[in-house]
């Protein structure tokens, strides 16, 4: 519901900037305010389309392969000195 409020405001803050008036009312703000309400208004519809299972199935495969255990030895590099000369 909050997303389609905030399309109808940025619309129609869109169209009444694009008047005289509107676009003289307080100062010219009205344009990035509709630009704003339709930025909120994107980021609350994808936000809100998120899969919470999805998510929860993909920190899941994460900790599993987090906590397994090394597949190769590390390769150990020589001390500076020896490195640098």
């Amino acid at each position: 519901m909050l997303p389609k409020i905030l399309l109808a405001v940025s619309a129609m803050g869109f169209a009444a900037s694009l008047t005289g008036p509107g676009s003289e009312a307080w100062f010219g703000t009205v344009k990035p305010i509709a630009v704003l309400s339709f930025v909120v208004a994107f980021i609350v519809h994808v936000v809100s389309s998120l899969d919470s299972e999805q998510h929860a199935a993909d920190q899941a495969l994460r900790n599993e392969l987090l906590h397994q255990p090394k597949a190769l030895k590390p390769i150990p590099l020589p001390p500076f000195a020896e490195a640098a000369a």
